[in-house]
């Protein structure tokens, strides 16, 4: 394993008066940042983003080939956010027991805060040393940890070699066309002060400060009140995108909500002076998920995307698994007629023509879809369709009759809750436990996500080891960002076509990798709507 370690200690002035030392060999040598910038190797740090953050403000590019602790602590706790996991991959909280005074582990921590004393009060030297001698024994307790949870092969093949991708990206940021931030903020807008009239007209006040969070109050009065079967923001939020066709509030809030965040990003990018870099989170979820802050670009509706803008000379290209979750299901579930209707057709448009016909309602078909996967009852499901109860039984039929087509689905599912049940967890095809909290009988939301947990994680180990081996082929810099199951891409215009075909054809490999016989297509195209 890896034993190089670089330590920091960020200025809080921002005038380039950041501290940095290396331990090599088993000594500690405080160097200057313009070292730091010819490291080769790897070497074992914490709070990347930071660090990166401080590197580009002196025009300094970082070492290739960083270890964030961070994330290997947080692959280890396997428990989500919500579960408390937050508290235990804590870094510091972690640190705390390695150093062999509490007091020498405050100063580390407020010296990294900017709340320390200056350098002139303290004996630097002794300061890294002792730095250097906790994070030494917790790296390997952690790596210990990774071992025997499963885990090392994951961090090291799969992880790490994602996360370089994406501190590069932090560093070079991405190009954002102010002119059309601009018209996207006012349009944006607009639609947010019309949502938000709706919303205050049907709960008769300001829904200012509202969010999936804290909004149950006020739904006993809408048309969804009695629908809803969880009042937990992530479960909620999904219940109205999946009522919106049936309800007004379901349609105003939803509305609202996304309409909020569009114009929180596009004031972010607007404020941008043409370039923004954003923060990477590589296991952002407990899924392995990237999520990407500061701003979130990834949720910017792909009706406003087109004011992300490539590198000079170079133009975007777009790449999008099809169907991604229900492919992974098929494979994992075995069920061959549900790969079949995969390999041959559309899952989505499969379930709209069952339920309405045609093909004409896709999306709403993919929520119905992943909805019942995770484990909601047909029943919640048609209440949040309809407020008809002969159209509610009715399509409840079409849509049992549409999953009883694929016995091996539901088998899978109640292996997904044996497995938590037996185990105390589950996980993917290569590590990425999620850990219960509890114990005995599984609550209706372990047995939700001892199937999404294996369904999204391995959805993102595939997605990833196909980023890694297209940064393999293309390098770093080809790649600007990871749009939950896609990537957006930026290439010269004579080298597109090549691209375009090499990178489907990564992907499509990288998913028959993993999934043993599901052919999987990937969309080329743009990432907004203009």
């Amino acid at each position: 394993m890896p034993e190089n370690m670089l330590l920091y200690a960020p200025d809080p002035y921002g005038v380039g008066a950041s501290r940095f030392a290396v331990v090599e060999g088993g000594s500690t040598q405080e160097i200057s940042i313009q070292h730091l910038g010819e490291l080769e190797g790897t070497w074992i740090t914490y709070d990347v983003a930071t660090l990166i953050d401080e590197l580009r403000r002196c025009g300094v590019r970082p070492p290739r080939g960083l270890i964030d602790i961070s994330e290997a602590i947080r692959l280890v706790t396997g428990r989500s956010r919500a579960e408390g996991g937050e508290r235990q991959w804590d870094f510091w909280r972690r640190l705390k027991s390695h150093f062999d005074d509490e007091t020498k582990w405050r100063l580390a921590r407020e010296l990294h805060e900017g709340r320390g004393p200056s350098w002139q009060e303290i004996d630097a030297s002794n300061y890294f040393a002792s730095l250097a001698g906790a994070l030494t024994t917790l790296w390997a307790a952690t790596t210990k940890s990774l071992e025997e949870s499963g885990e090392l092969q994951r961090f090291f093949e799969i992880e790490v070699p994602t996360a370089a991708i994406y501190h590069s990206r932090q560093w070079e940021g991405i190009g954002v066309a102010t002119d059309k931030v601009r018209a996207a903020l006012e349009t944006a807008a607009h639609r947010k002060y019309l949502a938000y009239q709706h919303v205050a007209r049907i709960i008769n006040a300001s829904p200012t400060g509202l969010n999936y969070w804290n909004v149950r109050p006020y739904l006993a009065g809408t048309d969804i009140g009695d629908a809803l079967s969880s009042f937990d923001g992530y479960t909620l939020r999904d219940q109205l995108r999946l009522a919106r066709s049936a309800s007004k509030f379901a349609a105003s809030f939803t509305e609202y909500m996304d309409a909020s965040r569009d114009v929180e990003i596009l004031n972010r990018l607007n404020d941008s002076g043409g370039r923004v870099y954003p923060t990477f989170h590589p296991i952002g979820t407990i899924s392995s998920r990237t999520l990407v802050s500061d701003p979130y670009l990834q949720e910017l509706r792909r009706a406003f995307r087109h004011v992300v803008s490539p590198d000079e000379g170079k133009r975007l290209v777009y790449f999008d698994y099809s169907q991604f979750e229900p492919g992974v299901m098929a494979s994992l579930s075995g069920d061959e007629e549900l790969i079949s209707l995969y390999n041959n057709g559309d899952v989505y448009k499969a379930l709209s023509a069952e339920l309405f016909g045609s093909s004409d309602q896709r999306d709403l078909c993919k929520r119905i879809f992943l909805a019942f996967s995770y484990g909601m009852s047909v029943d919640g499901i048609t209440r949040l369709l309809s407020n008809d109860e002969a159209e509610r039984e009715s399509m409840g039929s079409r849509v049992r009759d549409f999953f009883n087509r694929f016995p091996r689905l539901h088998e899978f599912r109640m292996g997904a809750e044996r497995e938590l049940w037996k185990l105390g967890r589950v996980r993917t095809l290569l590590g990425n436990r999620r850990v219960r909290s509890g114990q005995g009988v599984l609550t209706a939301k372990e047995r939700r996500w001892s199937t999404s947990q294996i369904i999204q994680g391995n959805a993102s180990l595939i997605f990833k080891h196909a980023l890694v081996r297209i940064a393999d082929k293309f390098d770093l810099p080809s790649i600007l960002l990871p749009v939950h199951d896609a990537v957006l891409m930026q290439c010269f215009e004579h080298d597109y076509e090549d691209l375009a075909a090499d990178v489907s054809e990564i992907m499509r490999s990288s998913f028959a990798f993993w999934c043993p016989g599901i052919e999987a297509r990937v969309t080329v195209g743009q990432f907004g709507t203009h």
